[in-house]
C-alpha cells in the first residue's frame, strides 16, 4: 500500500491479504505471498478506479431528456412510449412522467 501511495484498508487486509497468505502457507501456490498480496491489491485498486467513471446525475438526467424527446418523436401512443422508456432505461413509469414534466 505504501508503494502505491494508498492508505491502509483493513478490508483489503482481511479479504485479500490474509487469504493469499494462507494459500501460500498451505503450499497451494508457486508465487510468494508478497507477490500474491501485491497483485490482489493492485487488481482491487484498478477495479475501483474504473468504477468511478459514472456520469454525474445532471448528465444522466440530460441524457434521459434527450432519449425521451426521441421516444416522443418516434412513438405515437402513451403506452408505447412508456414501454420503450422502460426497456431502454430500466426505469419506472413514474420516472418517465418525471422527465416528461421537466421537458414540458
Amino acid at each position: 500500500m505504501l508503494r502505491l501511495s494508498c492508505r491502509f484498508d483493513l478490508r483489503l487486509f482481511v479479504n485479500k491479504a490474509l487469504p493469499d497468505y494462507q494459500q501460500w502457507k498451505d503450499d497451494e501456490t508457486e508465487s510468494d505471498w508478497r507477490d500474491l498480496v501485491s497483485a490482489s491489491i493492485e487488481e482491487h485498486l484498478a477495479s475501483v478506479r474504473h468504477t468511478d467513471g459514472r456520469p454525474l446525475r445532471a448528465e444522466r438526467k440530460q441524457d434521459e431528456r434527450v432519449l425521451l424527446r426521441q421516444i416522443l418523436r418516434e412513438h405515437e401512443t402513451r403506452e408505447e412510449r412508456v414501454r420503450v422508456w422502460m426497456e431502454r432505461t430500466g426505469k419506472s413509469e413514474r420516472a418517465f412522467y418525471g422527465r416528461f414534466a421537466e421537458i414540458q
